[in-house]
């Protein structure tokens, strides 16, 4: 999934790195190429997709679903 990238996160951009993902996730969202109800991959896999940690993935999706 090239949603999950390692791109789109790191220094040059701006705020932690789970804010980040977490703007990534609601823009993907926003934009439709993510439908509300899509499963995502399993963290462990975002993880290993974006060179993030588990504890940075697992932060930002629980700020999502807190949301």
């Amino acid at each position: 999934m090239s949603l999950f990238g390692p791109e789109p996160f790191g220094t040059d951009a701006s705020g932690p790195l789970y804010l980040q993902l977490q703007r990534h996730i609601s823009a993907a969202l926003a934009s439709g190429e993510l439908a509300p109800g899509d499963c995502l991959p399993a963290e462990r896999d975002i993880a290993q997709m974006t060179g993030l940690s588990r504890v940075t993935v697992r932060k930002a999706i629980q700020e999502l679903v807190a949301s």
